[in-house]
């Protein structure tokens, strides 16, 4: 249905995507990257140690919530006959039948890739970040 309102897991889902998918608009992310910085810039000066954490807390979170978007997605719907439509766009390509192809970016988002190469990937991407640490 058009216009209708979330249930379960997919409304976490919504939620994760609107906090995340406003980078499209150049004031909210400069704004959202300043007060961020400004944060964890004086969680740093009141105290270094606990600031230090609770700065790569709150990093590894919001770099996880893509992952958890996908997983909260995929385990509420299990086909396209059971997707919502919540936009014009959207009712279009259903009736269409171009969403039925789905091409997937990112390495952690393609489900079908075997387990070795995300986790191969995943390996390297701690490694790197450890040398920069």
């Amino acid at each position: 249905k058009f216009g209708a309102s979330f249930q379960g897991s997919l409304k976490a889902c919504a939620l994760i995507s609107a906090y995340m998918d406003n980078y499209g608009h150049s004031r909210f992310a400069t704004l959202k990257l300043c007060t961020k910085s400004f944060f964890f810039l004086g969680l740093l000066q009141l105290n270094f140690h606990r600031g230090f954490w609770i700065m790569w807390g709150i990093l590894v979170i919001e770099s996880s919530l893509d992952t958890i978007r996908v997983l909260l997605a995929y385990w509420n719907c299990k086909s396209l006959g059971k997707a919502q439509v919540v936009s014009e766009e959207e009712t279009r390509d259903l009736q269409q039948g171009n969403s039925a192809v789905l091409d997937p970016t990112n390495v952690y988002e393609d489900l079908t890739r075997p387990k070795s190469i995300a986790g191969m990937v995943f390996l390297v991407q701690a490694m790197l970040i450890g040398l920069v640490m």
